[in-house]
């Protein structure tokens, strides 16, 4: 009797690990870090691929110049579902179809770790082309080295915002892989239309040269009228084609009237800017997110009179619309009728079954339909992986509960992937690129932990916080 009380004692206390489940799925893991191409940062818009033994196991497409992914984990990674081995880096640029290796392969060899995170700064060289020696020759004069005289495309997209006592602009640069260098100019006098690149300095003073797509003057003159000028120039100053602005004083933190000097003009005098061109919110500075969104919400709340909704997403407005407990007046099913069938600039991307689930992720965090330009300020950025701007307490609460579920432990909200796993479950954010393999083994992991497959609104957003929080057990 002594024996069998001594062997269930032993059994009790044995640690847990030795009871292990085994066949627990693995959790996603992910890079992020710098992309460069001989030097110079690859441009938005490539795509950063990873390969095993040939397969394709992860694919990430930059939305910044130079990084290709954020140590924030509810910004863009390189998600990589499980492999064995090491991984091969290959770049895709933008408007292209080519998947290239570089000179030297870039090659990851610490091997697959469930849940890990991994800072790893990508450098590609290109393939130097192999030319026939020809003989003989002597002299030859320094040959092989680079030699360019195209300039760089100009940016685009040039915006000015006056405020009181600064002015803010923003623009797009160019794609070309050597692009080096952005230079901005102010002058109080007109800049002369035909001035080169090189010769901008001569007509004012270079406020900036660097690479990046926003400047805030903050040293300006009530009263004053300036004149902005911008140029881009490659690795061997070349330079582009300079874009020439008007900014003319504003007494009240209100878009200003932007003149384009050259042959753009942009309508004067309105309180408005054309903010169709940013597919994303994705990298973009708090000020210009509020904007965008905002921006896009006022058209959603202005909708006024029923939308056409085709067979499919009629599906998707009756789950989400029709699902909802409470009562809702015309307008807000008109509103929500319009997010679903056409979306808005930066929730195209997603199609009109994930722009409902991010409608549906709001409901569940709120417990109320979205009616306000502010409420629907939240629902776009969920959808674009963005914290909203309001809080639910009870959404929280909740997401730190089912984080003890999955991880078996509490939630250290100081640790940015547990924060990213609590913010994704309360809210649904929803990431840029998605990553397929991942959010498959998030299943799989979901449906281990749960004993049944995602369904609500709640269970997907377990999910995502599963393959792209970057937390683990």
């Amino acid at each position: 009797m002594n024996k069998f009380k001594y062997f269930l004692l032993s059994l009790i206390l044995l640690p847990i690990g030795v009871f292990a489940d085994t066949n627990f799925p693995s959790f996603p893991m992910s890079f992020y870090g710098n992309a460069t191409l001989d030097g110079n940062s690859l441009v938005a818009g490539t795509i950063i691929e990873s390969y095993n033994d040939g397969e394709l196991v992860g694919e990430v497409e930059m939305i910044e110049d130079g990084i290709y992914g954020y140590n924030n984990p509810t910004l863009n990674r390189l998600v990589v579902s499980e492999y064995t081995g090491e991984l091969l880096f290959k770049y895709k640029l933008k408007g292209t179809e080519q998947s290239i290796v570089g000179e030297k392969q870039q090659i990851y060899e610490g091997g697959y770790v469930s849940g890990g995170v991994v800072n790893l700064n990508i450098a590609f060289t290109k393939e130097v082309k192999k030319t026939s020696s020809g003989g003989g020759g002597g002299g030859g004069g320094g040959g092989g080295g680079y030699s360019d005289s195209t300039p760089p495309v100009e940016p685009t997209e040039l915006i000015a915002i006056r405020g009181n006592g600064s002015t803010t602009l923003t623009w797009k640069n160019p794609d070309d892989s050597d692009l080096t260098m952005i230079v901005l100019v102010r002058s109080k006098s007109e800049i002369n239309s035909s001035v080169i690149g090189e010769d901008l300095e001569d007509y004012g003073e270079i406020l900036m040269e660097r690479k990046l797509e926003k400047y805030e003057d903050e040293d300006i003159e009530e009263g004053i009228t300036y004149f902005y000028a911008i140029t881009a120039y490659d690795r061997n100053k070349n330079y582009s084609d300079p874009i020439i602005i008007k900014v003319t004083p504003e007494g009240q933190e209100v878009i200003q009237e932007v003149e384009i000097v050259e042959e753009e003009v942009v309508v004067l005098g309105e309180e408005f800017v054309d903010y169709s061109g940013y597919k994303t919110l994705y990298g973009l500075q708090g000020d210009l997110v509020d904007a965008i969104s905002l921006n896009e919400a006022k058209k959603i709340v202005s909708q006024i009179v029923p939308v056409s909704l085709s067979e499919i997403n009629k599906g998707v407005y009756d789950r989400v619309v029709g699902g909802y407990p409470g009562e809702l007046d015309d307008y807000a099913r008109y509103a929500a009728a319009l997010f679903i069938q056409e979306g808005t600039p930066t929730t195209l991307s997603l199609g009109a079954g994930e722009r409902g689930g991010a409608l549906n992720s709001y409901i569940a965090a709120f417990n109320k339909f979205p009616t306000t330009e502010a409420e629907w300020q939240d629902v776009i950025k969920i959808a674009n992986g963005r914290w909203p701007t309001e809080r639910s307490v009870a959404a929280e609460t909740r997401a730190k509960e089912k984080f003890k579920e999955i991880y078996l432990r509490e939630p250290n909200m100081e640790q940015s992937n547990d924060n990213a796993a609590v913010t994704i479950i309360a809210y649904g954010l929803r990431p840029a690129n998605r990553n397929m393999e991942s959010e498959k083994t998030a299943i799989l992991t979901f449906e281990h932990i749960y004993k049944y497959s995602p369904t609500s609104a709640v269970d997907w957003d377990i999910v995502r916080a599963i393959a792209y929080s970057g937390a683990v057990r």
